[in-house]
């Protein structure tokens, strides 16, 4: 049984997909085996009411910009691919909104 995902797990999962292309679940899985995925992405495998099963079923969402804030200097923007620093100030505490 797979649950409904917040806003914030579906953006996530959804630039990881627009990020690792075609093979993104496999790309995915393999990084939940790794557990080199941290933060949401590995808390969506260990969530018993999503993991693995409701990845096989989840469909991304393609080119859709994904809104981020950065915690350092509050700018807003907008990124097609999450991004890593922000483009104001270079900061990496980077959040979705």
């Amino acid at each position: 049984m797979t649950r409904e995902l917040t806003a914030i797990e579906r953006q996530t999962l959804d630039a990881y997909a627009a990020k690792h292309g075609r093979n993104w679940k496999q790309s995915l899985q393999d990084a939940w085996y790794n557990a080199s995925e941290p933060g949401i992405l590995q808390a969506l495998r260990n969530d018993p009411a999503f993991g693995p099963r409701g990845l096989i079923n989840y469909v991304a969402k393609r080119d859709e910009r994904i809104k981020v804030v950065c915690n350092e200097c509050g700018k807003k923007f907008q990124v097609r691919v999450y991004a890593d620093t922000c483009p104001k100030c270079g900061g990496a505490d980077i959040d979705v909104r």
